[in-house]
């Protein structure tokens, strides 16, 4: 047996990619887990942004087409096709060959003693390349596809036991596969005084709350209809998260000054998301991964809407399956959806058990955990 590092020796490095902005958080959130657990070289890198900034900003662009028709189509194509094929290096080699001379450098720079990979297309391909350093793969969505998965990666850790059973299906030895849960930033799993969020905000207590978060980058569009339509009822309050659609938060801000029912914000830091989902009784938001996993751990009911295929449909049809969720494909549908849940204060109940039921807390520490075990054969 080798050598074995005391664990403030050993080095940990983190893969992440620039594609909307879960993975990077995961990895932000397993860098604080290992320094908690007393890790203190960790390193995370984006090494598609580092080595390409062009690709980079082109891939970003195609990730984002994924949300119109013709885009959609040709990503579901790609994200189903990957289960069907055998060899999911064959699919993850195109991808990462432009990042790779990179990566090599990188490892033989830091020359990692662990291997850490948030993003579906490297798994197989890096260890390929670096059999002789473990690599594990923390899934970051409620589905994984065939791009997530190889043989010979140490360990793979999902988000829930039917993560678990489905990737068992697909070859994978059920000891190399662990429900962990998905890491989120600690203060979403920390308590909050409530009562100090609604002063904060100027928001009232004795009326039922919607919360709108536009996504990463603005994807929903007839926001300001729906955000109309419910108000018109009046008996409901609405945040709104603009994020980086600084065009949606000017024609929002337009529409609705004066109305002391409607708050409205644009980027916002996942402290103030975290604000607004801890006094909030439904959330409209796309089906990320992340996001899914910090209203989970808030116990939030959520409406999710025209999910892209891939991930994030798999994520949604999960989330509608253990009635946490409801799937709405057009704006018409989001706004009876609104209404008939804040309108059924049981049915909220019920949304709000279920959700709670997917929970998995202090998911980054029993990631680092488990890898420790496994580094040291425990």
């Amino acid at each position: 047996m080798k050598n074995l590092k005391k664990i403030e020796d050993i080095k940990v490095l983190l893969l992440t990619a620039p594609y909307g902005n879960g993975h990077a958080q995961v990895a932000k959130s397993l860098e604080e887990a290992f320094k908690e657990k007393g890790f203190q070289n960790v390193i995370v890198k984006d090494f598609y942004t580092e080595s390409s900034e062009l690709y980079s900003k082109f891939s970003q662009m195609m990730y984002l087409q994924s949300y119109k028709p013709y885009g959609r189509f040709f990503y579901g194509i790609f994200y189903y096709g990957t289960d069907k094929i055998s060899s999911p290096e064959k699919i993850s080699s195109p991808y990462i060959s432009i990042g790779y001379h990179m990566l090599k450098n990188l490892i033989e720079d830091v020359k990692p003693d662990i291997l850490v990979n948030t993003f579906p297309v490297e798994s197989s391909y890096i260890y390929s390349k670096y059999k002789n350093i473990p690599l594990y793969t923390v899934v970051t969505d409620y589905y994984a596809s065939g791009t997530w998965l190889s043989t010979v990666t140490r360990k793979t850790f999902v988000a829930t036991e039917a993560v678990r059973n489905a990737v068992r299906k697909k070859g994978i030895d059920h000891k190399k596969v662990a429900v962990t849960g998905i890491p989120i930033r600690r203060h979403f799993e920390e308590p909050i005084e409530v009562e100090a969020v609604y002063e904060k905000y100027k928001l009232k207590k004795n009326m039922l709350t919607l919360l709108i978060v536009a996504g990463a980058f603005g994807v929903f569009t007839s926001i300001k209809n729906i955000v109309e339509e419910v108000s018109e009822a009046g008996t409901y309050q609405i945040i709104v998260v603009c994020g980086k659609n600084r065009k949606l938060y000017r024609e929002l801000h337009e529409h609705t000054e004066g109305s002391e029912n409607i708050h409205l914000f644009g980027y916002c830091e996942s402290s103030r998301i975290n604000e607004f989902m801890s006094v909030s009784d439904l959330m409209l938001t796309k089906a990320g991964g992340i996001m899914l996993s910090e209203a989970v751990a808030r116990g939030i009911p959520l409406i999710l809407h025209n999910p892209v295929y891939g991930q994030e449909l798999e994520n949604a049809k999960f989330f509608s399956s253990q009635e946490a969720a409801v799937i709405t494909r057009n704006h018409s549908e989001i706004v009876e959806s609104v209404n008939n849940l804040l309108g059924d204060r049981a049915k909220l109940s019920h949304m709000k058990k279920r959700i709670k039921n997917i929970h998995q807390p202090n998911s980054g520490l029993k990631i680092v955990e488990q890898i420790t075990r496994d580094y040291y054969h425990v």
